[in-house]
């Protein structure tokens, strides 16, 4: 059966069609990569040099003990808080409810340099960088091994959402048997980057009644 010149043509456009379609929903051309896939190295340091994922102050990113094969280290910054518990009322915190902030002793670790995280002792702190995130881009943060090892547990938000501005906060807690002590600047945390399957309905930043919009210091 012979198949018509103006059929062939259709099959050609819808084909067409299909492609361009598939190209639009696995490709990112913001970023040229394809999309919901986890970051490589060429790929976080090409994303931060063009501005894509703002790291503020820029990373030296031809250092491979910052930039790892997927993560990038971020390091321990100038504000920490630690829970005093004979500030603590009625002896316990409830999850329910906000933690006010004078149950906290605060720190400058930019003037103090190091601080001493004593057993069973939490942290909270930020890292020197600033983050900003694109409305396609996740982050996810999480200790590093090193610091585990001289029992030290360096807790976040498990992944930090598309549109995501500003310092990540840190939870710090001493889980071994001997006080550990922290050096303001030094690699504490690693960042990786997950390409999402499609730009957000709304980033982060933009949502109402977000708590941590926007973290310029310290949150509780």
């Amino acid at each position: 059966m012979a198949i018509s010149i103006e059929a062939l043509v259709e099959e050609n456009r819808r084909l067409k069609d299909e492609l361009e379609w598939i190209k639009e929903k696995l490709w990112c051309p913001d970023c040229e990569l394809p999309r919901g896939g986890l970051l490589s190295d060429r790929d976080i340091k090409r994303l931060i040099l063009n501005g894509r994922i703002n790291v503020t102050p820029l990373p030296n990113l031809e250092d491979e003990s910052i930039l790892g094969t997927c993560k990038l280290d971020l390091h321990l910054g100038a504000e920490a808080l630690v829970l005093n518990a004979s500030r603590v009322k009625r002896g316990s915190i409830d999850l329910a409810e906000p933690i006010p902030e004078e149950y906290f002793d605060k720190y400058d670790l930019q003037k103090l340099d190091t601080i001493i995280i004593g057993t069973n002792k939490l942290v909270v702190a930020t890292t020197q960088e600033w983050i900003t995130l694109p409305d396609d881009i996740s982050g996810r943060l999480e200790g590093k091994s090193g610091i585990a090892r001289r029992g030290g547990a360096v807790e976040a938000a498990p992944v930090f959402d598309a549109g995501w501005d500003g310092y990540p906060m840190l939870e710090l807690h001493n889980i071994g048997e001997l006080p550990i002590i922290a050096h303001f600047g030094n690699p504490i945390c690693a960042m990786s980057f997950e390409h999402m399957t499609s730009p957000t309905l709304k980033i982060y930043a933009g949502r109402d009644r977000v708590k941590y919009n926007t973290q310029k210091r310290v949150q509780i």
